[in-house]
């Protein structure tokens, strides 16, 4: 009641206070509205089922801090902002590009502009720690765990793979040789395999542009094998002992289409290269050895044969929106929709089974990546 007095205090003298009847009442309710919404302090974490869910990664847009994390506890459920709460005093940072699973209680959030990788703890969804690299240049983009303490990160813009400890926090190059814009990245066996993307039209005619690094930690040898342009996504396909690597098309450049290019894990030569206009964005599902991949066609099904590769469109695209990220868990297939890249997308959940989108719930700007607990 202090602030209302000082208010009314400032009204002008001689006039009648009853002549600011409006005034006053907009007063009043500035002031209850104010009270009622201070006095609920921000949760120094959210609390989430520890058993099962998925976390839902939202990229924001670039220098404007609104990346977010949202966390689902199941189908029916909206998904809930991790991120308001304090979290042990962490914010997320700006443009978070990957989150990934280290093992059954831990993640780590890998956030580029900021050039930080967060530890958290994925029952709680609570920050343990934050990685930094060090210095400017950087540009943090994907990662893959090595080992069980050993998370391998790229460098778009520094052309390396740094080996971070995720128990020390300790960090260093482990490849920085025969790199260009190096973004998606996978491990099998005792091979790293890391996509040249050239950083799409900007430097697609450098040497190295355009292909996939192939490093044998064993042997300390490196083979680079030419792909499609824009390569961003590889998977390791284990019936067909090949690399799939899912490849952008660059809008800029004339005739350029996405598509797959398939290497032959043992010789490293590439089988076939299937052109289609994929996204680079995919999901490789371990379990069915299936890679589900987004084009502007919408949602295809891939498998890798002997001979051919078996591609199949089965959820069309959504005219005006941008599916941008996508996911399967039993027989549900997470879709993210980044809309028009500029507000708040879409999780979309469409049931494998009845070929039909079961739920819809809102979500932070550009969703591009899921992980399940």
């Amino acid at each position: 009641m202090i602030s209302l007095k000082l208010r009314c205090n400032s009204i002008k003298k001689g006039v009648p206070f009853m002549a600011h009847p409006f005034s006053f009442c907009s007063i009043l309710c500035f002031l209850i509205y104010s009270c009622t919404h201070q006095i609920d302090p921000i949760p120094d974490t959210c609390y989430i089922s520890e058993d099962s869910g998925v976390y839902v990664l939202c990229e924001g847009l670039y220098g404007y801090n609104n990346s977010s994390l949202w966390y689902q506890s199941d189908l029916s459920n909206p998904p809930i902002n991790i991120f308001p709460c304090k979290n042990n005093g962490f914010a997320l940072g700006d443009t978070a590009n990957d989150i990934i699973k280290i093992n059954d209680s831990l993640m780590a959030l890998i956030i580029s502009t900021s050039n930080e990788i967060h530890i958290m703890n994925s029952k709680t969804a609570k920050v343990i720690r934050s990685i930094v690299i060090q210095g400017n240049g950087h540009f943090l983009k994907k990662g893959v765990i090595l080992q069980d303490s050993l998370l391998l990160v790229t460098d778009l813009y520094a052309d390396i793979v740094y080996q971070v400890n995720i128990n020390s926090s300790e960090y260093l190059p482990l490849i920085n040789q025969q790199l260009c814009a190096p973004e998606g990245i996978a491990v099998f066996g005792n091979t790293i395999a890391v996509c040249n993307s050239g950083y799409g039209i900007f430097r697609y005619k450098e040497p190295y542009a355009g292909t996939v690094l192939f490093y044998d930690i064993k042997t300390n040898t490196y083979t680079s094998v030419k792909t499609g342009l824009n390569p961003q996504s590889i998977y390791y396909s284990l019936p067909s002992n090949s690399w799939l690597v899912l490849y952008s098309h660059i809008t800029s450049i004339k005739d350029s289409v996405g598509g797959i290019t398939e290497i032959e894990a043992n010789s490293l030569h590439p089988i076939r290269d299937h052109k289609e206009t994929f996204t680079g964005r995919g999901f490789y599902d371990t379990s069915l050895h299936i890679l589900y991949a987004i084009s502007k066609k919408g949602i295809h099904h891939i498998q890798s044969q002997n001979t051919m590769l078996k591609d199949s469109l089965i959820i069309p695209a959504i005219t005006g929106n941008q599916m941008y990220g996508i996911a399967r868990n039993n027989s549900n297939l997470y879709i993210l929709n980044a809309r028009n890249f500029m507000v708040s997308g879409q999780m979309l959940i469409y049931d494998l089974l009845t070929n039909r989108y079961t739920y819809s719930h809102e979500i932070g700007i550009n969703p591009s990546k899921l992980l399940f607990k």
